[in-house]
């Protein structure tokens, strides 16, 4: 680093690095009215002066970010103010993919959009594993029974029941084997592999997603999440998070949940919900049944009951 003298004695002392092209960009007035004018004038209830802060602070905890080209990272921010969500390691993160910026959302960033936007009022999930009582009759979740004196087994399957605002319940269910044809998908294991269970609620409630009639801001969080991590080429975008599989067993069966958060109880004697109006955008994820052999559930402890949180461990570089 070079040396210049600053002081009267002749001491040298070392010259300030120039700013990084990303750090320019974050600091200028411009990128903050930018920000201002995306989120509507601050209508989404987040001001851009903690915006800007959570995007330094994630600057700072992954400095791989700098190496990212600025246009998209400007892109990512541009998308998350627009969205309402600040990038505060909570429910998104700033990730680099090379040189590329992307987004890496967290589930509840999810439940937040979709309970502002009146496109439901709940959403319950959970993790069913291989010793836990799991009966469906008629395509309905009766119980969900767990004894947590004892080994709950490997996860056998993920639920996710919405309670929408006209009174009724849509439930989604997706077995081990098409959690983990998704999984195969995702452009590194690294998440799948530490937090299976997380990952397969958010893959489970995106499929759901497709029987619901959901707002813009989600649809495009979803699709941007999906881009984002999976290669959408693996086997087809449609068979990711399409429905075909979207079958309940008609009859009770024993199957596993994994540990719940406090608002994970489960539900009793749910209802079918409402089909969905229209197709919605390839963006919720879908896939065919396979069995890739994915290790356990190990999620870290829950900070809320609507999900754990695991996007704090994403926050470093992951590979192309």
């Amino acid at each position: 680093m070079a040396m210049t003298p600053a002081n009267p004695n002749g001491t040298a002392v070392a010259k300030k690095p120039a700013a990084n092209a990303i750090q320019t960009l974050v600091t200028s007035p411009q990128f903050f009215n930018e920000v201002v004018e995306m989120a509507g004038g601050g209508n989404k209830a987040f001001t851009a002066s903690v915006f800007v802060a959570d995007v330094k602070q994630q600057l700072r905890r992954n400095p791989a970010l700098l190496k990212c080209t600025p246009a998209s990272v400007k892109k990512c921010c541009l998308e998350l103010a627009r969205w309402g969500i600040s990038p505060d390691g909570r429910l998104a993160n700033l990730i680099p993919y090379a040189d590329e910026c992307t987004v890496s959302w967290d589930f509840k960033a999810f439940v937040k959009v979709g309970k502002r936007d009146g496109v439901f009022t709940k959403v319950e999930t959970a993790l069913v594993k291989a010793n836990d009582v799991f009966k469906v009759v008629n395509r309905k979740i009766v119980t969900h029974e767990i004894n947590y004196l004892k080994p709950r087994g490997d996860v056998m399957a993920c639920y996710v029941v919405f309670s929408l605002p006209d009174g009724q319940e849509q439930t989604e269910i997706i077995e081990r084997e098409e959690l983990d044809v998704i999984r195969s998908c995702a452009k590194t294991d690294k998440n799948w592999a530490k937090w299976y269970g997380e990952m397969a609620r958010k893959a489970t409630f995106k499929r759901g997603c497709k029987w619901l009639d959901i707002s813009p801001d989600l649809s495009g969080m979803i699709g941007s999440d999906d881009e984002a991590e999976y290669d959408l080429n693996k086997g087809g975008k449609q068979s990711l998070f399409a429905g075909a599989a979207h079958e309940i067993p008609a009859d009770g069966v024993t199957v596993s949940p994994s540990p719940v958060g406090e608002g994970d109880t489960p539900p009793t004697g749910r209802k079918r919900g409402r089909p969905r109006k229209e197709a919605q955008p390839a963006d919720a994820e879908e896939l065919p049944p396979a069995d890739t052999g994915a290790q356990e559930d190990e999620t870290p402890p829950a900070d809320d009951g609507e999900s754990d949180t695991f996007a704090e461990a994403e926050a470093e570089e992951l590979p192309a």
